[in-house]
């Protein structure tokens, strides 16, 4: 999300957050659901860069993050 991985992005056909938030007017979907972040950034700092997203648009995206702490598979029976 750092601004000189934009065009890294692009190279790789993703989208960058900027790109999101320069084109914020045109969206005019209910729902923006985030699916692919890269492995470089934790999950606290992607939902900190989304953050600054636009209001308009941060109200309306859904990302798709690993859970901050996975809970125990197969989850035991209470006790």
């Amino acid at each position: 999300m750092a601004p000189e991985d934009r065009e890294r992005a692009r190279d790789y056909a993703h989208i960058h957050l900027d790109d999101i938030a320069d084109r914020a007017s045109l969206f005019q979907n209910e729902t923006i659901v985030l699916t692919h972040f890269s492995l470089r950034y934790r999950p606290e700092e992607i939902l900190e860069a989304l953050g600054t997203l636009p209001a308009g648009v941060a109200d309306r995206v859904i990302p798709f993050l690993p859970r901050p702490t996975a809970p125990e598979w197969p989850v035991p029976p209470p006790a």
